[in-house]
């Protein structure tokens, strides 16, 4: 299954304060790759800007930062062929 994977959403895999079910069955999921997210081209910078800003506010700590940062880039998000016509990017396993 294919869907579009907020920002929101990756933030709170790593904010535990924001954590829901939802969240967590998510992250689950494309962990193990069931599923293949659509995110839009800023995901990346959206997600680091939302983590960066939760080091300042100290909800998170600097290498629990870089640490999900270095795990989200394992993930690989790809150009897809037709998904970049579109403007998406899709996480390929």
């Amino acid at each position: 299954m294919q869907f579009v994977l907020d920002t929101s959403v990756t933030c709170a895999w790593y904010l535990k304060n924001q954590a829901t079910p939802y969240s967590i069955a998510i992250y689950d999921a494309v962990m193990a790759q069931r599923h293949r997210p659509l995110v839009p081209e800023v995901w990346r910078t959206e997600v680091s800007h939302g983590l960066i800003r939760a080091v300042g506010r100290r909800l998170i700590a600097r290498e629990e930062c870089r640490d999900a940062l270095a795990e989200l880039d394992l993930i690989r998000p790809l150009l897809a062929a037709g998904a970049a016509k579109a403007g998406v990017l899709v996480f390929a396993p």
